[in-house]
């Protein structure tokens, strides 16, 4: 904003030897400098008088003499009401000041001036840069702790492996032995037994291969598998959960994290826990987390990534 010069008069003098710079302007002021404008050419017609440009009101004017050089910080007349902090920090305008000069003369706003309203401050939060959330596991609050409202936790089996149903035989003989890392979903029965869906093997690959884990760090142990007895009830997806057998794996093979996608899952063996996906809970001497369902994952590919950045921070954990 241009700022005007402006002519000092004699009864402002006083003001700008106390270090006064800067006046507000407003319609009531305009009108008394160009009165005084008028005053001073009807005096002095040669005076050297420079225009006041009276255009746009509500501004800062300097007001500038050959005995002060160098201007000093904004202020605001302390006549109109405003502090030197107020002028720099927008605050709210104080009651107007109707005293005297120093030199005893009566001040130039003897009248009440309307302020001017105050601005709120300025917001930078839009210019600060974003960045992107990073995705990192929580321990649930509740810590697998029991509730009224909450089944009993299952157990696990104390059968040996040999006496275990065919498939869960089966699906252990792919168990090479310890591990730290056990991969688990509703599914995973069906892809253990031949009725593998590429998609969902492909998706588990990108996963799983983005962490670059040692070769036998990784097992896939299921919470589900097909029934033995063909006559066995089971819902759309053929499969029957068995929680005892799968936590008598988890005993067997010693992991330190296991991942459970999709709260189905879940639910098969730890519904007392009630994580939800990217939390986990010390579970059994290990980490238990909760991911999101694999099939969404297939449907819905944009959380993979959130995914894979959750599991680099849960196994990074484990080092």
């Amino acid at each position: 904003m241009a700022v005007a010069n402006v002519a000092l008069r004699e009864d402002l003098r006083p003001w700008h030897n106390a270090g006064l710079n800067y006046l507000f302007i407003d319609e009531t002021v305009e009108a008394w400098l160009e009165e005084g404008k008028k005053a001073q050419q009807a005096a002095s017609p040669a005076g050297a008088s420079q225009n006041v440009a009276a255009q746009t009101p509500h501004v800062l004017r300097q007001s500038q003499s050959d005995s002060y050089a160098a201007p000093a910080p904004a202020q605001r007349a302390g006549q109109h009401g405003y502090t030197p902090q107020a002028a720099t920090e927008h605050s709210s305008p104080q009651r107007p000041y109707s005293g005297t000069a120093a030199n005893g003369s009566a001040g130039p706003a003897g009248q009440q001036h309307r302020p001017a309203a105050p601005q709120p401050p300025r917001d930078n939060t839009a210019l600060q840069p974003q960045t992107r959330p990073k995705y990192t596991p929580q321990e649930s609050p509740d810590a697998c702790t029991m509730r009224e409202d909450k089944p009993e936790p299952p157990q696990a089996s104390t059968l040996p492996p040999e006496q275990w149903p065919a498939t869960w035989q089966a699906a252990w003989a792919k168990i090479p032995g310890p591990a730290p890392v056990v991969w688990t979903y509703w599914s995973l029965g069906d892809d253990l037994c031949g009725n593998a869906n590429a998609e969902r093997g492909a998706l588990l690959r990108r996963i799983i291969g983005s962490l670059q884990l040692p070769r036998g760090t990784s097992a896939f142990w299921p919470v589900a598998m097909p029934p033995q007895n063909a006559q066995t009830d089971t819902d759309e997806s053929g499969l029957v959960a068995d929680p005892a057998l799968f936590l008598a794996g988890i005993e067997r093979i010693k992991p330190r994290r296991v991942f459970a996608f999709g709260s189905r899952a879940l639910r098969s063996f730890a519904p007392h826990c009630g994580l939800r996906p990217y939390q986990f809970v010390h579970f059994n001497g290990f980490r238990l987390y909760a991911m999101p369902d694999i099939d969404y994952l297939l449907e819905s590919p944009g959380p993979v990534d959130a995914v894979i950045s959750c599991l680099r921070v849960a196994l990074q954990q484990m080092r």
